[in-house]
């Protein structure tokens, strides 16, 4: 081979290394590398405000695409901010349950390993409620920035049993939701506007009640604050109307029960437990007037009434006092003498009497001290909220 082939040669495999070594440094498109994901928590995923996602590898260009598995709308947030930790994007409000998030960079997408959860929240701003206690059958405007068309209002009291709530349908309009306060609302209440599974807090709405009016389970004997707290009287005397309380105990199982106004609830919780305590020693077969009033259940306007009580002597003195009113709303009170949940006296070291109250006089206040064992009278429940 002459010496010019020999030259044609080495410049033809110069050129091909080059192209070789272009090919090998031209870029290959790779989706987004995204590293350390945290979401933000469920109290910060608030619909209608910037929450920020924390991870390495974010990037301005970056579009964020939000697929909803909890079967609402998906949403493109905008994004709001990105750093080296973290990218912040702007939530919409009707944006909640939990979403798939995708990133996508120069047309190729990574999905992140974590998934964003949006609160059930409804964002309300602006809020106004009555400010004065409002009455039952009265009707109410409550005044805020995020209420629509369709929204309820629910009710909920730590007066109320257990787990109840109580929901009201509203008319709406120019930010504003209309209702009328039912039978079944009374006392100190959270509200908050309900629409389909997303809930906003509005705040506390009192409503009081009228005496002798027929809710709360029963008949109001008694009010207190303007009517938002009382007590009721179940409509109806309970267990036999001859009958004992159990046997004496000695003063070491005494519940330290009170005489006092609101004290029959927590009287009849400690009497409780005191009858646990001293029934091993002390056995009786029959429930006592505080077992008695603890488990009654009752219905009044579809609601169950499960947290009635024994009530204290003042209590019991206070429900004396009215009877009469209370007959005309719907309860003779029958004629007997009455267990209260306040002991008598137990210095002498043994808890033999309970104070009652005699419904038998007609005005004159009788009450003192009975024998736990020897006396057989009735029993009144009654709940207070």
């Amino acid at each position: 081979m002459s010496k010019l082939s020999h030259l044609f040669v080495a410049a033809a495999v110069v050129l091909m290394a080059v192209g070789c070594a272009e090919k090998e440094a031209a870029q290959v498109p790779i989706a987004p590398i995204l590293k350390d994901i945290v979401m933000p928590a469920e109290s910060s995923s608030i619909p209608g405000t910037t929450i920020k996602i924390m991870g390495k590898g974010f990037d301005v260009s970056d579009k964020i695409t939000c697929k909803s598995k909890s079967g609402e709308s998906d949403f493109t947030p905008e994004i709001v901010a990105v750093d080296d930790y973290s990218i912040s994007i702007a939530v919409p409000v009707e944006a909640k349950g939990y979403y798939e998030v995708s990133v996508t960079r120069r047309e190729l997408t990574t999905v992140l390993s974590e998934q964003l959860y949006v609160a059930y929240v409804i964002l309300l701003k602006d809020i106004v409620l009555p400010s004065a206690p409002v009455a039952q059958g009265s009707e109410i405007v409550i005044e805020a920035e995020g209420v629509q068309d369709g929204d309820k209002v629910v009710f909920e009291s730590a007066a109320y049993p257990a787990g109840t709530e109580i929901s009201v349908n509203t008319t709406y309009s120019d930010g504003k939701l209309k209702l009328t306060v039912p039978s079944t609302v009374y006392g100190v209440n959270s509200a908050k506007v309900v629409r389909g599974k997303s809930i906003g807090n509005l705040g506390t709405i009192n409503v009081a009640v009228d005496l002798f009016a027929q809710t709360a389970g029963g008949i109001v004997f008694y009010t207190s604050d303007g009517g938002i707290h009382g007590l009721v009287v179940h409509p109806a005397a309970i267990g036999a109307s001859a009958m004992n309380w159990g046997p004496s105990i000695p003063s070491n199982f005494a519940a330290g029960t009170s005489a006092d106004i609101y004290k029959g609830k927590k009287n009849t919780e400690d009497l409780l437990t005191q009858v646990a305590n001293s029934k091993d020693n002390y056995p009786y077969e029959h429930e006592t007037p505080a077992e008695l009033c603890a488990n009654l259940v009752s219905e009044q306007d579809g609601i169950s009434y499960n947290d009635w009580f024994l009530p204290s002597q003042n209590e019991l003195v206070e429900l004396f006092k009215v009877k009469a009113s209370v007959a005309q709303a719907g309860f003779s009170v029958p004629a007997n003498n009455y267990w209260s949940s306040t002991e008598f006296d137990y210095s002498g070291g043994w808890v033999w009497a309970m104070n009652y109250v005699n419904f038998y006089e007609a005005t004159n206040i009788v009450t003192t001290g009975c024998d736990r064992v020897n006396w057989a009278i009735g029993t009144l429940a009654v709940r207070q909220f």
